[in-house]
């Protein structure tokens, strides 16, 4: 009887009450995250801003380095194409050709949400070290598709760290 209840339980939660199967994160979704990643480098690297579309959804939150700044939304497609242009603006000014992801771990949140911190090192035209960065962005998965809504800085010494 027991055991009977508990094979109950776990296909409930496994096929879910109407039958259907319940969404898993799974290795699948965790190559599609770094893949997207991958054409999301190139496309900023590129400043091929159309293809940035594909990867950014709005509402997106973005955090600077300013500890006295706050997490604001940016609520339009148009407005977050502008900020991507500034920043990309700004990295051109520092002699800005390419960057190239060091690490990276993914945290999920639910079946279609991740966190995703990532260190990457940005280099100069001549082949140096601009500088290195850590983010975590938030990735959410529509229709069918993994798109980044929201990027915030990292220490770099913190990268991963969990208390």
């Amino acid at each position: 009887m027991l055991r009977s209840l508990a094979v109950g339980l776990i296909l409930l939660v496994t096929v879910g009450i109407r039958g259907e199967e319940v969404p898993r994160f799974g290795q699948a979704d965790a190559s599609a995250i770094n893949e997207m990643f991958d054409r999301y480098s190139l496309a900023v690297q590129k400043r091929d801003i159309s293809a940035l579309l594909d990867y950014l959804g709005t509402p997106f939150i973005q955090s600077n380095q300013s500890a006295q700044s706050e997490p604001k939304p940016i609520e339009t497609m148009e407005a977050l194409i502008q900020a991507f242009r500034n920043a990309r603006d700004q990295l051109d000014a520092r002699g800005y050709d390419h960057s190239k992801y060091v690490s990276t771990r993914i945290t999920v949140l639910a079946a279609d949400r991740a966190l995703v911190n990532k260190t990457a090192r940005r280099f100069k035209k001549d082949g140096t070290v601009l500088e290195e960065e850590a983010f975590i962005y938030l990735v959410s998965k529509t229709s069918g598709s993994w798109k980044i809504y929201g990027q915030f800085n990292q220490d770099v010494p913190y990268f991963g760290s969990v208390f």
